[in-house]
């Protein structure tokens, strides 16, 4: 029998890693799948670092609470609006197989702390470093359903909607309440010192009047040479009902990459979606496929492929957020939310690394303004952007 190599086999015993330390905000998603929530968290604490020199860290549990209460609502908002149709269509499926999950958007953590505001984590006590989320998303999940599948029974028996209506209410009192018991409830007003003062505030007051981070002014775009700029906007997709729907504008690959640059020139973060399962060896906070000699294995050279080629033939997918930091020699510093706050979350990633496995990025409008003034707009369901270019996050 064959012996398998390990995949530290297969890196070069020669690599040389700068020493990057610990990320001074020290977040972490912990067991849960809110990289794309801790990322924008870790961005906004970042960008008012830099602007008031406070070393502030908000809390995940307080928005991931309401985040599973938008989610819960919209799913059964989308039951009602596609009540008529045949449950086996592609889009009642689509709905119902996604009733709840962690999964998010730049886009989503924007709407969550936009109408929730901001906590100061140890305002919220989290439960989350210690507790995966899973079987809340497993017990939330057959509520819902359930629920859902009550709703459409009825209204095909009886046709009578305000009867549908009176099933959602007691569907999202039923979520409340295991929420409430599985979660503290987020208290409305906290404790909060600004300049040496103490003030009493609600979530959405602090946010305002005192972090005050500009969402309106970044826009999320996306690497493809193969199509005309468009900006795609995606249907069902999302967490709050009647907030704006995760947003994409497509770039060439190189004006992607520049714009990423000038991002992190300009604030020193840019949160990316990345493939996190493609050459990282988190044992050396290392990505980079350069430091990968697969011809021991395949006794020859691997065909390259760029960004846009790599994702257009799905040899990688969007899977993870992280923020990019700074540039270095041949590549950049990084901060990856999956590693713990004792860990350190400050990696390495290669250039060559990111040329092709960094797919989209949220940068500010007025750096993207100069290399495009004009986006065909196209509506697209998930499974036709998401399956097609990238998995979620």
């Amino acid at each position: 029998m064959k012996c398998s190599l390990m995949v530290s086999s297969l890196i070069d015993p020669h690599i040389s890693q700068p020493k990057l330390g610990k990320d001074k905000l020290g977040y972490s998603q912990g067991k849960t799948g809110y990289c794309w929530l801790v990322s924008a968290l870790h961005c906004v604490s970042e960008w008012l670092y830099q602007k008031k020199g406070e070393v502030i860290r908000f809390s995940k549990g307080h928005l991931i609470y309401y985040d599973k209460i938008e989610k819960a609502n919209k799913f059964l908002s989308q039951v009602i609006a596609h009540i008529q149709e045949p449950v086996d269509t592609q889009v009642n499926s689509y709905i119902f197989s996604n009733s709840m999950t962690d999964r998010g958007q730049w886009e989503m953590a924007a709407n969550l702390i936009k109408k929730y505001g901001l906590m100061p984590e140890n305002c919220y006590s989290d439960p989350f470093d210690q507790t995966s989320t899973t079987e809340l998303n497993a017990a939330i999940s057959y509520i819902l359903c359930s629920y859902g599948a009550e709703m459409r029974r009825r209204f095909a028996a009886e046709r009578n909607m305000e009867d549908v209506v009176a099933i959602k209410k007691e569907a999202a009192q039923s979520v409340f309440n295991l929420l409430s018991a599985y979660l503290e409830t987020p208290q409305k007003y906290f404790e909060v010192e600004i300049r040496g003062k103490p003030y009493t505030l609600t979530a959405p007051k602090y946010f305002r009047s005192y972090v005050a981070f500009p969402f309106n002014h970044y826009m999320s775009i996306y690497a493809d040479d193969t199509v005309l700029p468009t900006r795609y906007s995606i249907q069902l997709d999302g967490n709050i009902k009647d907030m704006p729907l995760n947003t994409f504008y497509s770039v060439p690959d190189n004006i992607f990459s520049l714009c990423v640059n000038e991002q992190i020139q300009s604030e020193k973060f840019c949160w990316c979606s990345i493939d996190a399962g493609k050459f990282y060896v988190k044992s050396h906070h290392i990505l980079d496929d350069s430091i990968f000699d697969l011809s021991l294995l395949t006794k020859k050279t691997l065909p390259q492929f760029n960004r846009s080629e790599v994702l257009k033939n799905h040899i990688a997918s969007m899977s993870h957020a992280v923020v990019i930091m700074e540039n270095l020699q041949n590549g950049f510093s990084i901060y990856d939310p999956s590693f713990s706050a004792e860990n350190g979350a400050k990696c390495f990633m290669s250039d060559s690394w990111f040329q092709k496995y960094v797919f989209q990025a949220i940068v500010q409008k007025s750096i993207v303004k100069p290399y495009n003034k004009v986006w065909a707009t196209e509506v697209s369901m998930p499974w036709e952007f998401f399956g097609v270019s990238c998995s979620r996050l």
